[in-house]
């Protein structure tokens, strides 16, 4: 029986397949694409990742360039930062306990985490499930999750109502004051510009990669601010720079862009994909 916090599946069939076999199948293919493009260091730990949330036939081979750095690893818990596309937030939204639920399996919530979260900061961090319920932020984030991790881990799903540099900077203290380092992955998942003509797109999404693999956040804050740069996650995208730049050592790799033009879609006006990871040192 399906507990009444459990979150079921909202865009599958429509985002991603509802059928387990062909999603699957999908995923698989999708990292045997980006393993064909670049060799990951296998060594390195990862520390965070960026990752589209758009259909997986416009953003499943970005997204995959980001989740092949961590194929086969281990962690203890995973925090999806996204931001709202349903409703909106004041703070950040935390859904309770249960479960994530998609056509491969059940993603259980980490409660002990999610209740430290709001002991730490309760009038930061609310607890309010209503805008996961149909959030795809999150949500399209899992099945690579599922498909590409060794063994099972907790999940601590926030959707983020800000996305100015502030209250990142907020935000990323309150985790990393939270949960060991050496045990998380943080994933931003965000697009980057919507509708603009192909040539254009590329020029603003430049913008964007060219800061953030700099790790020039105050400029890319700004950037954000002025309307220069486009990023519907710009919030996720700050706070796991953040706390990746935390951890000494780590350093920021750019993996792939691509819009929606590049895999058939019209360009005139596409969305713009992206997958960066932060690194550090060798692995376990």
């Amino acid at each position: 029986m399906t507990d009444v916090l459990d979150r079921l599946p909202a865009v599958a069939g429509r985002f991603y397949p509802s059928d387990p076999a062909e999603l699957r199948e999908d995923i698989a293919a999708f990292l045997a694409e980006a393993d064909e493009q670049a060799e990951a260091d296998a060594g390195a730990r990862t520390i965070a990742i960026v990752s589209p949330h758009a259909g997986y036939v416009f953003c499943g081979g970005v997204a995959a360039h980001s989740y092949r750095e961590i194929v086969g690893k281990s962690f203890a818990r995973v925090v999806v930062l996204s931001p709202a596309h349903t409703m909106s937030v004041s703070g950040v939204a935390l859904h309770p306990a249960g479960s994530f639920r998609t056509p491969l399996g059940t993603v259980p919530i980490d409660e002990a985490g999610t209740a430290a979260l709001l002991m730490r900061a309760p009038g930061f961090f609310q607890i309010d499930p209503e805008p996961h319920r149909l959030e795809h932020g999150i949500e399209t984030q899992l099945p690579f999750l599922q498909q590409s991790l060794k063994g099972s881990f907790a999940l601590v799903p926030l959707i983020i109502g800000a996305h100015d540099l502030a209250f990142a900077e907020h935000l990323a203290r309150y985790l990393s004051e939270t949960f060991d380092a050496e045990d998380t992955l943080y994933i931003a998942s965000s697009d980057l510009s919507h509708f603009h003509p192909y040539e254009i797109a590329n020029q603003i999404d430049g913008l964007l990669l060219e800061l953030l693999e700099e790790m020039d956040l105050v400029k890319l804050s700004r950037g954000l601010e002025l309307g220069e740069i486009e990023a519907c996650g710009a919030g996720a995208i700050l706070t796991t720079a953040l706390l990746a730049r935390e951890q000494s050592g780590s350093q920021c790799r750019f993996l792939h862009y691509e819009n929606s033009g590049d895999r058939g879609g019209d360009r005139d006006e596409v969305v713009g994909y992206s997958s960066f990871a932060w690194t550090m040192g060798d692995g376990e």
